[in-house]
């Protein structure tokens, strides 16, 4: 089993647990390597990133505890990279890529907070045409790693969260499909790494990870790197589902994912 879990959240941003105790319950299920990935200073949002004076701070933290730890678990200290954040200040040891929020002539609208803030936008922005809503998404998502230089490309599919509970958004349709397909086509010669994320699983809003499984299968296809991760807010959540989501990749054709250790970037079997 993978044995490796990095994004993970605490404190310093939207979770609920110190990074301490997130690393002690890494130590407690076997993981060879835990990382803290906050989500980046968002000056327009303030509640869901770090504070400018948080990022150092955390950064300091995390090298200390990786010394207190070592010989049990390597610590990484990487960060959760919004595309419409300022620069990071840290010399961070993987960056995390990804979209949070879209940018249309009323200014940033988050895509994940909530179905009800989802279906207020495809209403009032884009006059209830979801595909239009998707389309924004992914031409944002495209620029991903342009505007964040990121190892990782976070949770691919995020605008479909809440499928399960609010059906927004068609996503067996022709057009979000090709959508999909674009925007695989801008990321793919990047050559970064696809998280299998089953965050939305561990919060309870969906049953399965992202991205859904015909997006997982044309990744396959096209020779994309996956790796699994948590996107744990909560201690009890570290590696939440791993053995599922190994499974979930099995089937979708993948043999092999990709762990972060203390010598780097490393592919191991499922």
């Amino acid at each position: 089993m993978i044995r490796c879990s990095i994004h993970n959240h605490t404190t310093y941003c939207d979770g609920r647990d110190s990074a301490e105790n997130v690393i002690r319950a890494a130590i407690a299920q076997g993981f060879e390597t835990v990382g803290i990935s906050e989500h980046s200073v968002f000056p327009e949002d303030p509640p869901s990133g770090m504070t400018p004076e948080g990022e150092p701070a955390l950064y300091a933290e995390l090298m200390a505890l990786r010394e207190k730890y070592k010989g049990q678990i390597h610590v990484a200290a990487g960060i959760e990279q919004d595309t419409f954040s300022p620069p990071r200040q840290m010399p961070w040891e993987y960056v995390i890529g990804a979209v949070h929020y879209i940018r249309t002539d009323e200014g940033l609208t988050a895509v994940d907070l909530s179905p009800d803030v989802t279906k207020a936008c495809i209403d009032r922005i884009f006059y209830g045409d979801a595909m239009a809503f998707a389309a924004c998404y992914y031409r944002t998502l495209a620029e991903v790693v342009e505007r964040t230089d990121c190892d990782v490309i976070a949770h691919f599919d995020l605008l479909t969260k809440f499928k399960e509970i609010a059906p927004l958004i068609d996503t067996k349709s022709l057009r979000y499909r090709r959508l999909v397909s674009d925007t695989l086509d801008a990321l793919l010669p990047a050559d970064r790494i696809f998280e299998i994320n089953s965050g939305a699983m561990s919060r309870g809003y969906r049953a399965e990870p992202c991205p859904g499984d015909w997006i997982l299968r044309e990744l396959n296809r096209r020779g994309a790197r996956i790796m699994l991760s948590s996107d744990s807010h909560a201690a009890v959540h570290v590696g939440y589902a791993f053995p599922q989501m190994a499974a979930y990749a099995k089937r979708c054709g993948f043999h092999t994912g990709w762990v972060l250790t203390a010598k780097g970037w490393e592919e191991a079997v499922l």
